[in-house]
């Protein structure tokens, strides 16, 4: 999820100069990877305006909790 974030954002923003390279502003990335909002592999995935996770649950942003049971790791349901 974190890479689709990232490249995503790139992908929306780089520029390309008349040489090939690209070039990609710092502030115009963080905009975009703020706007980003879609159903990832971890959940929901949608940012706040200082670019932090969110969500309505722990699970949809991003937290999850494993314990060991009988030799194997199961999800702890978090409220």
């Amino acid at each position: 999820d974190a890479a689709r974030v990232l490249l995503t954002s790139i992908e929306s923003v780089a520029q390309e100069d008349t040489d090939g390279r690209l070039t990609i502003e710092r502030p115009a990335l963080a905009d975009a990877m703020r706007a980003q909002s879609f159903a990832g592999l971890t959940g929901t995935i949608r940012f706040d305006e200082q670019g932090d996770r969110t969500g309505a649950t722990p699970r949809e942003a991003g937290l999850a909790i494993y314990r060991v049971a009988d030799g194997a790791f199961e999800l702890v349901d978090l409220p």
